[in-house]
């Protein structure tokens, strides 16, 4: 959080600039739920929001990544990992085929292979702590 506040302006609060990144995204999430709880229920629209939201998540932490790759050299390896890792899984999620022996399809194929970054994540935010807390000034790799 002190890497994010020293990029605020000195007159901003943490919590307020949180409520203004947040409200935007909160209030089209609300928006899009109500809509498709009580105008029609859509699945295709669902699915172009639920992938246009994971394109803007991707392309951020893309952002995020290049701008603090230098901080942290020892696991940076990690975090393209972890941001395509569900692109390349994507077209399980958007594609179907028939199950196979009648068990696995390919939904079921998606949660498999989004199970791994879980890993992933918890290894680079176990990392980055290691890192910013000085953990880790004696290892030479993660």
């Amino acid at each position: 959080a002190a890497s994010v506040a020293m990029n605020l302006p000195e007159h901003w609060s943490m919590m307020g600039a949180l409520c203004a990144a947040l409200s935007p995204i909160l209030a089209f999430w609300g928006l899009h739920i109500g809509y498709l709880s009580f105008v029609s229920f859509d699945y295709g629209h669902n699915m172009k929001v639920a992938v246009a939201l994971g394109v803007c998540a991707g392309v951020s932490w893309v952002v995020w990544f290049l701008r603090h790759m230098d901080e942290w050299r020892s696991f940076s390896w990690k975090v393209p990992l972890v941001i395509l890792g569900p692109a390349v899984a994507l077209p399980l999620e958007l594609l179907d085929f028939p199950p196979f022996w009648g068990l696995v399809d390919a939904h079921s194929l998606w949660h498999l292979c989004t199970v791994p970054v879980q890993f992933l994540i918890y290894d680079v935010v176990r990392a980055k702590m290691r890192h910013a807390s000085g953990a880790d000034e004696g290892k030479k790799t993660e």
